[in-house]
């Protein structure tokens, strides 16, 4: 079968390639699934550059991918709740396992497969797990309720635009950051208010109770003059030191500083997939690559300018 992988860290362009590898086989408690899509996310192309490469798995040589979504081909001899045909989407958590999704088969362990309601394309699936679980995860950290303010800052990428409708449902009112270009799409998410994250600060509509920095860029010297009544802010990507100090530093804080740490959870992933099949929430796919073309769907992602999510068609 065919995978993307790379030998040695290095920009994408250059040592990502599609290899001919053996077909995966499962362990008792694992299934091997035919992808069909696999969702793009900014961590995949930082772990081909070397980032992150004291704390994660994505060591060369190495597959690609973290997102995925296909039928199941075969099961271990202990799964009995998922059979072959089965519609599943599936997750790989690259700072505890090596990334692979990239490839025309992926083992998984079952507990990271979810079945895909009816009614869910199976791209749209594909590309849920991290997205989906970012923003409910991240909506949970500020504590988003009635009557918040909250700042979401890169509104337009794929979390982003996942956190804005979330955010709504909650009651809050949301401004949503983006590029110039990105205004039209951020009000097509329910945002409140969009601004031009090109203006000064001062002009973004705050007070708010609490910010989400989708895109892990907001300069922490802004930060007080936005919430001057103090909060909460959660980034999507850890910056050190702060990631190891902040848990200890906030309860003496006015302004509380949060990093994700995605768990991947098979029933919120659930109860995301459910409300994407009720029609209350949308996933907002703007493009598709072939899987020969894996490398431009990875630079649109590292490009910055990505709007909702971008998929790759493996078969």
């Amino acid at each position: 079968m065919r995978a993307l992988r790379y030998s040695t860290f290095g920009p994408i362009a250059e040592v990502l390639r599609i290899e001919a590898v053996p077909e995966p086989q499962p362990g008792a408690d694992d299934v091997v699934v035919r992808a069909r899509f696999v969702g793009i996310n900014p961590l995949d192309w930082k772990l081909v550059e070397g980032q992150f490469k004291l704390f994660a798995k994505g060591r060369p040589p190495c597959g690609v991918g973290a997102e995925f979504a296909g039928e199941v081909l075969h099961v271990g001899a202990n799964v009995r709740d998922v059979r072959a045909g089965d519609r599943v989407v599936a997750w790989l958590n690259p700072f505890a396992e090596p990334p692979r999704a990239m490839a025309e088969q992926v083992c998984v362990p079952v507990t990271q497969c979810v079945p895909i309601p009816d009614g869910v394309r199976l791209d749209v699936a594909a590309v849920t797990p991290v997205a989906g679980l970012s923003a409910l995860q991240l909506c949970e950290m500020v504590g988003a309720r009635v009557g918040h303010r909250v700042l979401v800052h890169g509104a337009a990428g794929g979390v982003g635009s996942l956190v804005v409708p979330m955010l709504r449902a909650r009651g809050a009112y949301v401004v949503g950051t983006g590029s110039a270009g990105s205004q039209a799409f951020i009000r097509t998410l329910g945002a409140d208010a969009q601004v031009d994250y090109a203006m000064p600060t001062t002009s973004w509509r705050g007070p708010f109770d609490a910010i989400i920095d989708c895109a892990s860029k907001l300069d922490p010297a802004t930060v007080p003059g936005l919430m001057p009544g103090g909060g909460d802010i959660a980034v999507t990507l850890p910056s050190f030191p702060r990631v190891i100090f902040d848990p200890l530093m906030n309860r003496f804080r006015r302004i509380r500083w949060h990093t994700l740490r995605l768990e991947p959870n098979a029933r919120e992933l659930a109860q995301v997939l459910a409300l994407i099949a009720e029609g209350k929430l949308t996933v907002h796919l703007t493009q598709s690559y072939p899987f020969d073309r894996a490398v431009d769907a990875l630079a649109e992602s590292r490009s910055g300018h990505m709007r909702g999510k971008v998929t790759v068609a493996i078969s």
